[in-house]
């Protein structure tokens, strides 16, 4: 099960509202108050906040499909097992972000697109609380290095097929890449590279549960030069080879 909706509707179904324990729920309001994740099991009421936002329930195979896919977040307090409810302030660029994602998993429940279109939106959108937690956990980063590492972020998103070296980066940004690596090491504890390749590989797997698709023509679309490079890229972040991947997720 995984649901998306806006905080409003949410307070008014008092269905959803006795059901919601048994979900894990990540919500944030409106105006950069706030992020909260409350994990299944917790009955932690959550309140109705005036400003409203967004909500997002999911269910344990979700979760731990992503645990799965990004293991470096079982690291991430926000999704720590001993904590059952976590939460931290957003900015409104923090907020923006995750609301363009809450409207792109609302377009494909409402698409009925399929399981793995589904999992691969909840991935960013937990993938993204998960690195604003990383931010606010260091809180060693001033509002202009958040900035940039958002900035970043964006980068990467458009250009990481085309562009996987930290020079390219860079230079968009106007720092040095000796920089660029200081403050993503500083803020998640890896490097450019690092990211661009934890980015490849959701594409990867998100690409991998489409039984339409060829293995050697993700590895293409995905910027390899041959079936070999992707299969050994893939084999060393998953530990297996795509194929047997795909086969292990029953496609």
């Amino acid at each position: 099960m995984i649901d998306v909706l806006k905080l409003q509707d949410f307070y008014e179904d008092e269905g959803l509202i006795r059901s919601a324990p048994q979900w894990h729920r990540l919500l944030w309001i409106a105006d950069g108050r706030g992020m909260l994740f409350v994990r299944a099991g917790s009955d932690f009421h959550i309140k109705q906040y005036a400003q409203g936002g967004w909500i997002v329930l999911f269910g344990d195979v979700f979760y731990n499909t992503f645990l799965q896919h990004y293991p470096r977040y079982l690291e991430c307090r926000l999704f720590d097992l001993d904590v059952a409810v976590a939460y931290i302030r957003l900015d409104a660029e923090q907020t923006a972000d995750l609301d363009y994602h809450a409207m792109e998993l609302l377009e494909t429940l409402m698409a009925d697109k399929g399981q793995h279109y589904r999992q691969h939106t909840l991935d960013f959108i937990l993938m993204l609380a998960g690195d604003i937690y990383f931010d606010y956990d260091g809180a060693a980063l001033s509002s202009r290095e958040a900035k940039l590492l958002r900035e970043l972020n964006g980068l990467i998103g458009a250009n990481f097929i085309e562009h996987r070296d930290t020079e390219f980066y860079a230079r968009k940004l106007g720092v040095t890449p000796r920089h660029l690596n200081f403050l993503l090491k500083k803020a998640q504890n890896r490097t450019v590279v690092e990211h661009i390749a934890m980015r490849t590989l959701s594409e990867a797997c998100a690409q991998l549960l489409r039984p339409e698709l060829r293995i050697q023509e993700i590895g293409y679309e995905l910027g390899f030069k041959t079936p070999g490079q992707f299969s050994n890229f893939f084999k060393r972040h998953m530990g297996m080879m795509p194929k047997a991947y795909r086969k292990r997720k029953g496609h």
